[in-house]
């Protein structure tokens, strides 16, 4: 693979060049777009951004719902040699001041719905997007049929593309930086052998375009095949995922678990019915839920794992071969490593720090010199995330590193164990457990649970579910739930992701123990 390719030329101009163009690419609200209608489209865009002189090595952020908006600006940007930075369209005005802080960006391109308080005057220059409205204007109208276009795309070696930020799951995101040529190691790793996508494949997906699952799934891997993607500018749930379904027909989608457990309280056959096959990422997948969505739909279901830095998924389940509870196994060429606290490797079984190898990994973080030489050693990445492999190579994922429980006299507890268990019983629909200490500093698994609709709490409820973990583990007292705190929901990111910091977890630290 060429190290200077530009995924402009490689993903959108190459379908043109080969006789592709009149294929669909986009699906938005009540029309589609084809690759030749999104070219043109982003050769004007790139034609905008060079009046305000962006080029190789600029920044553009975008603070721009899923939509065609969404993929023009940022292929144009890419097109130039420039470096896209999506934001999250649903961030908080300070967090996305936060970020324009850190990339002080040539242009910013933002949403017309959220120019008010945002600082807009961190940006050199900021451009107020419209909704694509019969793909014939997008910047305030200076993206016009008989405007000029760009024409050549920016390759150099080792180019970057695009930085995306993390979810903030454990505090402020991190910028994580990626090449032109990184998610197509991806693509041809993952989405290509493991998820056989095609050509024909429409692809609806949970994530939104702004983070590496959605972006490497949802656009790029679809562009990559030839494709198309749908695209849902409202904030992702069940409702707004079945009735993108029941218009466009998806043959592929991208979920996550929280968004199957809402799916799962639907109808869904009549939008899922022309789906083939369902990947979920970005938690662990707990049996429970595999098993209820494989008795509702007929479809086969994949768990995997990867990770922003690395660009999108290198561990998975493969059709036909599914461990209910498990990761996969890891994907070639991609190379996984489970080290102790001193960096030496863990046997098979034991949970270890997960570190990670492969041709598509980050060159590290945005102005972030000594997290970048923290997480990133000789060639591997430490992911900050636990898991353990079997003699077959099956990996577990066993939680983050900064999230676990140090309990009793000193035992480790992995909560994505007992929340796993407490999502098994029929009435809750989302659980978090982090470490708590009472009056004396003992340190004890503590619940946060989400009850499904018309479910009430009560002592009797409460009381059930603490006697999961007593059931299951009687002799082994530090993995029992010492209280349970019912909630209308948990804190979570755009993303889906748990935020459990926000739920004061007691985890990595030392106590005194009373044993």
């Amino acid at each position: 693979m060429a190290s200077d390719v530009n995924l402009t030329d490689f993903l959108l101009f190459r379908h043109i060049d080969e006789g592709r163009g009149s294929w669909p690419a986009l699906h938005y609200r009540d029309r589609t777009l084809s690759y030749e209608e999104v070219a043109i489209l982003v050769r004007k865009a790139a034609a905008v951004l060079e009046k305000y002189d962006v080029g190789r090595g600029d920044f553009v952020s975008l603070l721009v719902p899923d939509s065609p908006a969404f993929v023009v600006t940022f292929f144009a940007a890419l097109m130039l040699g420039a470096i896209a930075v999506p934001l999250n369209s649903q961030l908080p005005t300070s967090d996305v001041d936060d970020i324009l802080a850190r990339v002080r960006p040539k242009v910013f391109i933002i949403d017309k719905s959220r120019t008010a308080g945002v600082r807009t005057d961190l940006a050199k220059t900021t451009i107020r997007c419209g909704d694509l409205e019969a793909a014939r204007s997008i910047f305030e109208h200076q993206l016009d049929s008989s405007g000029p276009t760009a024409t050549a795309a920016v390759r150099a070696e080792g180019q970057l593309a695009y930085c995306l930020f993390s979810s903030g799951t454990t505090g402020r995101p991190k910028g994580i930086l990626h090449r032109h040529r990184d998610i197509l190691h991806c693509v041809e790793a993952y989405c290509i052998p493991t998820l056989r996508m095609t050509s024909n494949d429409r692809v609806l997906a949970v994530p939104k375009l702004a983070f590496g699952y959605g972006l490497g799934g949802n656009l790029l891997a679809a562009f990559y095949v030839g494709g198309s993607s749908i695209l849902v500018p409202e904030p992702s749930s069940g409702i707004s995922m079945l009735e993108a379904a029941r218009t466009w027909s998806p043959t592929l989608f991208l979920g996550q678990p929280r968004a199957l457990g809402q799916l799962l309280q639907l109808d869904l056959k009549p939008g899922f019915g022309s789906v083939r096959l369902a990947v979920t990422a970005g938690e662990v997948l707990v049996p429970a839920l595999y098993d209820r969505w494989r008795e509702t739909m007929d479809i086969e279901l994949l768990d995997g794992f990867g990770t922003t830095e690395v660009g999108h998924v290198f561990i998975s389940n493969e059709i036909g071969h599914v461990i209910p509870g498990s990761a996969g196994k890891v994907l070639p060429p991609f190379k996984i490593r489970l080290l102790d606290e001193s960096r030496n490797p863990v046997g098979e079984g034991v949970i270890g720090h997960l570190w990670v190898s492969g041709p598509s990994m980050s060159p590290g973080y945005l102005g972030e010199p000594d997290r970048t030489a923290a997480a990133f050693v000789d060639g591997w990445i430490c992911t900050g995330d636990l898991a353990r492999r079997e003699a077959d190579g099956t990996v577990f994922f066993a939680g983050r590193a900064d999230e676990m429980i140090k309990a009793g006299c000193g035992e480790w507890v992995a909560p994505t164990e007992l929340e796993a268990l407490l999502l098994s019983h029929a009435d809750v629909v989302d659980a978090a457990v982090v470490g708590a200490s009472d009056e004396l500093g003992v340190v004890a698994p503590k619940a946060f649970v989400v009850l499904a609709s018309g479910v009430q709490p009560d002592l009797a409820l409460e009381s059930k579910l603490k006697g999961l973990a007593v059931e299951r583990w009687p002799s082994l007292s530090y993995k029992h739930i010492s209280s349970v705190v019912f909630l209308d929901e948990l804190p979570r990111t755009s993303t889906g992701k748990l935020r459990r910091f926000m739920l004061q977890p007691a985890t990595l630290t030392e106590f005194s123990y009373e044993c």
